[in-house]
């Protein structure tokens, strides 16, 4: 039997009072998803063979090269996206104060916004983006029209929210998330902007308490510079509060890659370590299909995950595993249980669609016993 996972579920049991003095506040993005599955085969109206996998999609894709094709698409939902509204959400559906700041209609919040869940507080700056998520057994792809989020700097934050409101909500948040660095291209003035004047107005001693969580996203199409400078924002944030960078497998290849390290390395722990050794933050967090790392300087904690052999709904699930990280970061839980929280709750959404609820990840766990 697990002892890291009898040792969460306890812990779990032990801490729901503290959940309703938290406070998070998620920024910036926001996008409106299209889940969508490729028709590989149609029996008839109501029934259909989707492609499996992307291997399998991309062969077939392949034949069609000089010669043109039609396929259909099945739209299965259109949701709630955004790495923002995702991870708010699913850190609200745990009973915590969660405010979303981000695209999500504007002067009216976008349906796919209006959740049922009074914990998840939206505060709209503009339009959303759109996805369509292609959806696969192995994996997704995702194509995303995220022109209305080229105006986000700054200057924009400021003028829609307003100074002294960002300084109260960050002054109150213990935890804030920074998310989607790669998609916001104006990122790097909203990180300087919070740092030359939202700090100065915040006691030192308060902003030391604080967790900034930062997702970079795939950063695939940002230039070497673009990253490094967001990686020594980063560092200069962190001598004011505790930066802890989220990344997944192939995010943490190429940052490993940009820093100029060793690119013969493989072992994830490794690069892991060397990431953390040149960047000066406080935690790095990888997490892959089947396993969640944490690293800080002298410790590295490993923890396997649940993974899913038929997914219901995978985009978001990197999403639901920031925010199953960060619940753990809040209720004050070692590294290890934090990582399994993740992977739990990840694995959950991944399962069934939607982000799990207190009580039912609480049950999650207990059925890992």
């Amino acid at each position: 039997m697990d002892d890291n996972i009898i040792k969460l579920n306890k812990n779990l049991a032990n801490k729901k009072k503290k959940i309703s003095d938290l406070k998070c506040c998620i920024g910036f993005d926001g996008f409106v998803d299209s889940i969508i599955r490729v028709v590989q085969k149609r029996k008839n109206a109501n029934e259909y063979s989707p492609f499996k996998t992307i291997t399998e999609f991309s062969e077939h894709i392949g034949l069609m090269a000089g010669k043109s094709g039609d396929m259909e698409i099945v739209v299965q939902e259109v949701k709630l996206g955004g790495n923002a509204p995702i991870m708010a959400n699913a850190i609200a559906s745990q009973g915590i104060n969660c405010q979303c700041i981000g695209a999500m209609g504007f002067p009216e919040i976008h349906a796919a916004f209006q959740v049922h869940n009074e914990k998840f507080i939206p505060v709209s700056i503009c339009q959303p983006a759109k996805t369509l998520a292609f959806e696969f057994g192995d994996g997704k792809l995702m194509f995303g029209d995220s022109v209305e989020l080229h105006k986000l700097d700054w200057e924009f934050l400021k003028t829609k929210v307003g100074l002294i409101e960002l300084i109260k909500v960050i002054s109150e948040s213990n935890l804030i998330g920074i998310v989607n660095w790669s998609y916001l291209g104006k990122m790097d003035t909203i990180i300087q902007g919070i740092i030359s004047e939202i700090f100065p107005s915040i006691a030192s001693e308060i902003l030391q308490q604080k967790f900034f969580f930062f997702d970079i996203a795939d950063p695939s199409t940002r230039s070497k510079e673009d990253l490094l400078l967001f990686l020594k924002q980063l560092e200069e944030m962190n001598n004011n509060v505790k930066v802890v960078l989220g990344l997944n497998e192939k995010e943490a290849f190429i940052v490993h890659k940009i820093l100029g390290l060793n690119q013969y390395e493989t072992d994830i722990k490794q690069i892991a370590k060397s990431i953390i050794k040149n960047v000066n933050i406080s935690m790095v967090v990888v997490h892959g299909l089947n396993y969640a790392i944490s690293i800080m300087k002298n410790e590295i904690i490993s923890v396997k995950g649940f993974y899913v052999d038929n997914p219901k709904c995978s985009t978001g699930g990197g999403d639901n595993f920031n925010a199953g990280f960060c619940f753990g970061l809040l209720l004050e839980l070692p590294n290890e249980q934090s990582l399994t929280l993740g992977n739990a709750t990840a694995s959950f959404y991944v399962s069934n669609g939607y982000s799990p609820s207190y009580m039912e990840l609480q049950s999650f766990i207990k059925n890992k016993l």
